[in-house]
């Protein structure tokens, strides 16, 4: 599963994603409930992965022997070294 892209396996994600809530939408067309499920958690995710990103820079800005030593990121990589 590694060698596929991210993006790729994002992608595949979102299309599974769509096929449930499609499936959804034909066996119960007059209240689909799996649509706003879907919603929350992407939603959700998206929460999660710009918390991480901040918190990233504010170590990486605090700290960045952590990223060298610890992540095996070179200095010269680091945003605000």
């Amino acid at each position: 599963m590694q060698s596929i892209p991210y993006q790729y396996r994002l992608l595949i994600l979102f299309l599974l994603m769509g096929l449930v809530v499609a499936v959804d939408y034909w066996r119960n067309p007059t209240k689909p409930t799996k649509l706003w499920e879907y919603s929350f958690l992407i939603v959700s995710g998206l929460i999660g992965a710009g918390f991480g990103i901040v918190n990233d820079q504010i170590t990486c800005t605090l700290s960045p022997a952590y990223f060298y030593y610890f992540k095996n990121v070179p200095y010269g990589s680091i945003r605000f070294s």
